[in-house]
C-alpha cells in the first residue's frame, strides 16, 4: 500500500487497502479489524488531502459539480446564494477562483465588479440581479458565465474586465428561455436552455477574435502588436471602452507614459490614469531634474545678490 503512495498512485493504494481489510474480516470473521480498517481510511483520506495537491482538487470539484478546473488546476465557481446588497461590495463573490486551501484569488482591476450586470430594475418583472448557473474558462483565461436571470451571457479576462456581453430572454435566435449550463470547444460555446431543450453555438465574428487576440497578445508580453490589435477592434467599435484601457496599458508597459494618460483620460480609468501620471511624473523629473537645479541655484543666487546689494545701497544712502 505505501509503495503507491510514495508514487502519488491513491487509486491503487485505495484498492489494495480496501482488498486487504475485506479478506482479514472474511478470515477472521472480526468486526474490530473492519471498523479499524474505517477508521484507518478516515484518517489517511484526511492526510492524503492535507499532503496532496490533486486530492484537495478532486475534493473541491465534488463539493460543487458546477465549478470548472482552468489548465492551471484552479477551480472556477458561481454561487446564487448571496444578498443582492452585497454584490457591489464584493461580499457577496457570485464568481470564485479558488485555489486549492479553498481561497478566493479572483483578480478584479477593474472599476466594475465581474458580476454581470451591474445596475438592474424590474423591466420585463425581472428585479433579481445577475445569477450565474455555469461558468467556462477558455485557454486565453477568459472565463465566460451564463446569466439566468436575463439569459446573457458575460465574458470576462483575467483581469476582471468586461469583454462583451449578449443574450436575453425570448425565442429568437440567440436568446433563451431557460439557459442553464455553458461549455466551449476551442473558442465556440455550446449554451444548453433547459427550457427549450435545445443547445446553441456561438462561434466568434472577426470582431470577437480581434478582442480575443488583443487580449492574448497582451497576456504574452506583445505590447506593440497588442495596441495594433487594439486600434483594430476600434474601427468596429468607437466606444469600446476595453480597447482604448488596452491601448493605454500598451503604451504603459512600453514606458509610452503620456500616451498612456490620454487613453486612460478617454475612458475616465482614474486607476490606471493616476498609474501613468505617477510614471510620467517621475520621468518628467528625471529627464528634467539638471535644468531644475541649475534654476534653483540661479534663484538662490539671484536672490543673495539682490541683498547685498539693497544692505549697500542702503548702506550708501545712510551716509
Amino acid at each position: 500500500v505505501l509503495l503507491p503512495v510514495l508514487s502519488k498512485d491513491l487509486g491503487s493504494a485505495l484498492i489494495f487497502f480496501v482488498a486487504y481489510i475485506c479478506i482479514v474480516f472474511m478470515a477472521t470473521d472480526n468486526y474490530g479489524y473492519l471498523l479499524l480498517g474505517i477508521a484507518g481510511f478516515c484518517i489517511a483520506s484526511v492526510v492524503a488531502y492535507r499532503l496532496f495537491y490533486h486530492v484537495r482538487v478532486r475534493v473541491l470539484a465534488w463539493q460543487d459539480p458546477f465549478a470548472y478546473i482552468d489548465k492551471e488546476g484552479f477551480i472556477y465557481a458561481v454561487t446564487k446564494t448571496f444578498e443582492e446588497w452585497d454584490l457591489k461590495s464584493d461580499n457577496a463573490k457570485p464568481i470564485r477562483r479558488l485555489n486549492a486551501l479553498g481561497k478566493d484569488i479572483l483578480v478584479k482591476n477593474a472599476e466594475n465588479l465581474p458580476i454581470g450586470d451591474v445596475e438592474w430594475g424590474d423591466a420585463a418583472g425581472i428585479k433579481n440581479p445577475s445569477k450565474f448557473t455555469d461558468i467556462t474558462v477558455l485557454d486565453n483565461e477568459v472565463y465566460i458565465t451564463v446569466d439566468e436571470s436575463r439569459g446573457r451571457i458575460f465574458a470576462y479576462d483575467n483581469q476582471g474586465y468586461l469583454l462583451f456581453a449578449f443574450g436575453g430572454r425570448g425565442n429568437v435566435d440567440g436568446f433563451f428561455r431557460q439557459p442553464s449550463s455553458i461549455e466551449h470547444i476551442e473558442k465556440d460555446l455550446f449554451v444548453l436552455d433547459s427550457q427549450n431543450a435545445s443547445i446553441t453555438v456561438f462561434t466568434p465574428t472577426e470582431y470577437g477574435s480581434l478582442i480575443y487576440k488583443a487580449t492574448e497578445q497582451f497576456a504574452c508580453g506583445e505590447y506593440d502588436a497588442s495596441a495594433e490589435t487594439w486600434a483594430k477592434v476600434l474601427d468596429y467599435n468607437g466606444n469600446y471602452d476595453l480597447a482604448y484601457i488596452g491601448l493605454g496599458k500598451s503604451c504603459l508597459r512600453q514606458n509610452k507614459y503620456k500616451e498612456a494618460m490620454d487613453y486612460f483620460k478617454t475612458k475616465r480609468d482614474r486607476r490606471d490614469y493616476s498609474k501613468a501620471f505617477k510614471y510620467y511624473r517621475k520621468e518628467w523629473i528625471e529627464a528634467n531634474i539638471g535644468w531644475m537645479v541649475v534654476i534653483i541655484i540661479i534663484l538662490v543666487v539671484v536672490s543673495f545678490v539682490t541683498k547685498i546689494v539693497k544692505k549697500i545701497k542702503w548702506e550708501l544712502d545712510s551716509l
